[in-house]
């Protein structure tokens, strides 16, 4: 797979604590931003947004967007086991879930699919 094979705004991901913090977060409500960064993504032709709705831990979204991204990539190495970017978050969620130290929701439900989610 190389980064052509991508659309220029196939999917956007934001998540906040990652070393994003912005202070535009200062500013406005998150809620408020993330669906005005969201919509405004989608307007300008991005038909897909990840989304985190708190500030998420690295070491678990590290695991869950690798495994995410794995589960997407199979459609371009196996078109026969792809999945919706739905399906892949979903998986991904379960897998850090099964972890002893992620199992709380903390770890791996502040992701949501905004647009698009096929």
């Amino acid at each position: 797979m190389r980064f052509s094979d991508f659309t220029s705004y196939d999917l956007i991901l934001l998540a906040q604590g990652l070393g994003t913090n912005i202070a535009l977060f200062l500013v406005t409500s998150l809620i408020g931003l993330l669906i005005g960064l969201s919509w405004a993504l989608f307007v300008a032709g991005c038909p897909s947004t990840v989304v985190s709705q708190w500030k998420v831990e690295a070491a678990s979204t590290s695991e869950l967007m690798v495994d995410f991204h794995r589960r997407l990539k199979l459609k371009f190495d196996h078109p026969r086991l792809a999945t919706t970017k739905a399906e892949a978050l979903r998986q991904a969620q379960l897998k850090v879930r099964g972890s002893a130290a992620h199992q709380h929701p903390f770890y791996w439900a502040g992701f949501i699919i905004a647009g698009d989610a096929r």
